[in-house]
């Protein structure tokens, strides 16, 4: 079992940690009745070399936001992928990635604001890291906010968690890829014209994780290939004369395409099919 957590003072093994912290939360509510709470929580799920780990937001109020920076020990940890993929974030506004050493920013919004009556507890991202030596590795935030949905702008109390991840010589090495044979989640494109034209998307994969998304735009359904691409994704400027394709692949190789036909090529269509039916109607009473 790889991936020893030590959470404060504490050295147990994943299993044993996860139930420490949801005793701890249980008997004496760490969190607080007014504050939300950014922590980290072990991937369960992982065996094998290196260490995963899930971020989780904790709510006690209605958020429409949230923002922030992972910060980890990059001579002990080296990322190996982030997986935004059991987000429960709608909207990315910065995806998570690695923007430089030991440094993983993010921010996320929830349009219409979201509950804790619904749901108290979001995972925002999961984060595998290959362990490079033995020892003791810091993972903390920095940088955090979270907006309340009120109507008038207000940032929630935070408290943030860090942990520290005990790695020993069965952690060395790059986490083993789960098993996967199912292709991500069905998902939709969204367009946003305000204040450029986006694609928004965001697919899900509970196995291995999204890999990567391509976007194709292909002008009057006919021209067009595929490009490396993160949501939100700036569109062209002929892009209400496009047939806007996104593929999303997960870490295991399978693949799931979403389409966004525009409303103005529907018409189009529909009227070239009309014409078209009408000529061919045309011809046939020409030739009787």
């Amino acid at each position: 079992m790889a991936g020893i957590i030590k959470y404060q003072t504490v050295t147990v093994r994943r299993l044993r940690a996860a139930l420490l912290l949801a005793i701890c939360y249980l008997l004496f509510d760490i969190s607080g009745a007014s504050a939300a709470e950014l922590h980290f929580e072990p991937d369960l799920t992982h065996e094998g070399a290196g260490f995963t780990v899930n971020v989780v937001l904790k709510l006690a109020r209605p958020v429409n936001a949230v923002q922030g920076v992972l910060e980890f020990d990059d001579d002990i940890l080296e990322l190996h992928r982030i997986d935004p993929s059991p987000s429960g974030v709608p909207l990315w506004i910065e995806t998570p990635a690695l923007a430089e050493r030991g440094r993983i920013p993010f921010a996320g919004i929830f349009p219409g604001g979201i509950e804790p009556r619904l749901t108290d507890r979001i995972v925002l991202f999961r984060v595998a890291y290959a362990a490079e030596r033995t020892g003791s590795a810091r993972l903390s935030f920095n940088d955090v906010r979270v907006l309340l949905h009120t109507a008038e702008p207000a940032d929630d109390e935070v408290i943030t968690v860090p942990v520290t991840a005990v790695l020993g010589e069965g952690d060395l090495g790059i986490p083993d890829p789960p098993e996967d044979r199912i292709a991500p989640e069905p998902f939709t494109v969204n367009i946003v014209t305000e204040p450029a034209a986006l694609a928004v998307f965001n697919a899900r994969d509970l196995q291995s994780g999204v890999a990567r998304y391509e976007v194709r735009e292909r002008f009057l359904g006919l021209f067009g290939g595929y490009a490396p691409a993160v949501s939100p994704y700036e569109l062209s400027a002929a892009w209400r004369w496009s047939i806007i394709d996104v593929r999303a692949a997960d870490h295991a190789g399978n693949v799931r395409t979403a389409r966004h036909v525009p409303a103005m090529l529907v018409i189009v269509y529909g009227v070239a099919a009309a014409f078209a039916a009408l000529i061919i109607r045309s011809s046939a009473r020409w030739r009787r």
